[in-house]
Order: C-alpha cells, then sequence, then structure tokens
C-alpha cells in the first residue's frame, strides 16, 4: 500500500510530496529543490535509532535501530524528525 506524505519547505513555502510503499519499502520524493530532494532522500536511507516510549515516564522507552523504509512505523518517525536535518516540515501525514 502507498501512503503520501506532503512536506513544505517554510522558507519559500514550495511543497512537495513523499510517497512511501510499504509493500516494496521503497519511497519517492518529488520536490522541486534538488539540493532538498537529496538531503531527504540521504535523510531516508540511512539507518536511524527510535526511541519508542513504552510509559509516560521520561526515561522509559525502547531503542529500536532500523532503516526508515523497513516499515510504516519507522518512516512515520523518520518525518517526525525531518525538520531538524532537512529543514522541510511534514505537513500532512497520511
Amino acid at each position: 500500500m502507498k501512503h503520501t506524505f506532503v512536506i513544505e519547505d517554510p522558507d519559500t513555502q514550495s511543497v512537495g510530496t513523499i510517497v512511501y510503499d510499504g509493500e516494496a519499502k521503497t519511497f519517492q520524493v518529488v520536490f522541486a529543490d534538488g539540493d532538498i530532494r537529496q538531503q531527504i532522500t540521504e535523510y531516508l536511507t540511512r539507518r536511524r535509532e527510535y526511541r519508542i516510549p513504552k510509559s509516560q515516564d521520561l526515561d522509559d522507552f525502547e531503542t529500536r535501530k532500523a532503516l526508515p523504509t523497513k516499515d510504516l512505523e519507522s518512516f512515520t518517525l523518520a518525518l517526525n524528525d525531518i525538520y531538524g536535518m532537512c529543514d522541510v516540515w511534514c505537513i500532512k501525514f497520511p
């Protein structure tokens, strides 16, 4: 199943999409700025460490390492942090 996420560059208000294909474990970035498109691609193809909360306690979490393309949860978690790495916001989640 394919999931479409909408992204925006807050400086230029340029809007694009990232389409994640959960069955093929791939994604496609559609964005006019080639440099930002490249940053997003590099960001989403690197293994990341996720801290998944297990309760309301700040120090009660599970650490998991995975590629963002592993599954929809990992992909969505990566997009939650994308602004800090690529200066774009994910403004719409499916």
